[in-house]
């Protein structure tokens, strides 16, 4: 290819001459005027890797919000409905109130021992709940539901409270725990002292694993001692227990729940304990079964 002459700037036009032998083509370039033209900014070296990462959190920011989208696409409306844990909550009341305890721990998942649920033991305490409601919920059926419950028992000054709670269980709705739902010990002490409860189920100091689970309620308990040597510590032979303890205003337990300490009148002479220990372990082993024995 030939050109013309001399050289050529931007600045100045001139004739191109290109083809192939005696063949030629004359071009014309004219001249481009770079005046009034905005400047061109190159970036400095320190600002391109800031380009650079403000472009990737650009891209990251775009897949984040695909994502966001995609998995909002795809989720299912969360289901809050709770009416059947209000309607399972209500019905448990509602057989504690009319002294049902067999129907009222069918309702639960809590394995009562038989004694303990029967409709005429739990009737003979000296009050059950009554009206009852409810004060606050949270959760839902499908994932598991709270109930607050207030109550009220008959010559009690503080306030029964439950906080019920419901969760699925085999499909079923079931009533999974409340506070002081769990059994209650009567510690072993060497004493022939015996507590009663409900005028019932008679437990006796010296022997081991007397229990009780209790369903909510005013139990009538009873101690005994024939020797006279054994009284309990801050309470009469005679009191009623509250299954779980009550609260007060603040919501506080006011500490009467079903709890005694049995001990030794102070004026006993040292050792008579000791001596009462020996005696028993000379009569030989206990012939009573594990069950307490229900009085006729």
């Amino acid at each position: 290819m030939m050109m013309g002459s001399g050289p050529h700037s931007l600045g100045r036009a001139g004739p191109v001459l290109f083809g192939h032998g005696e063949s030629h083509h004359t071009c014309r370039i004219e001249p481009v005027s770079l005046r009034g033209a905005p400047p061109v900014e190159v970036p400095s070296a320190t600002a391109r890797p800031q380009i650079r990462r403000s472009v990737r959190v650009a891209r990251l920011a775009a897949v984040v919000c695909a994502v966001a989208l995609a998995l909002t696409a795809c989720a299912r409306p969360i289901d809050t409905d709770d009416s059947d844990s209000i309607a399972l909550v209500e019905a448990f009341i509602a057989h504690l109130e009319a002294g049902e305890a067999t129907a009222a721990a069918a309702l639960t998942s809590i394995d009562f021992p038989e004694e303990f649920i029967d409709d005429d033991f739990y009737r003979a305490s000296d009050a059950l709940p009554s009206d009852a409601r409810i004060v606050k919920t949270t959760g839902y059926d499908a994932g598991g539901f709270t109930a607050t419950v207030d109550y009220t028992l008959e010559g009690a000054e503080g306030t029964g409270r439950l906080e019920l709670r419901v969760v699925p269980d085999d499909g079923e709705l079931r009533i999974a725990s409340w506070r002081g739902d769990g059994p209650i010990t009567i510690s072993r002490m060497e004493s022939v002292g015996t507590v009663t409860v409900n005028d019932q189920l008679k437990y006796v100091l010296a022997e081991d694993g007397n229990e009780l689970q209790l369903l909510p309620g005013a139990y009538a308990v009873a101690f005994e001692d024939p020797t006279g040597l054994v009284k309990l510590i801050g309470k009469e032979d005679a009191f009623t227990a509250y299954v779980p303890d009550l609260v007060d205003a603040d919501g506080q337990a006011t500490g009467d729940g079903f709890s005694f300490s049995p001990a030794f009148m102070s004026d006993v002479e040292t050792g008579l304990a000791a001596a009462i220990e020996g005696l028993q372990a000379a009569c030989g082993p206990s012939t009573s079964s594990d069950r307490p024995v229900r009085k006729s």
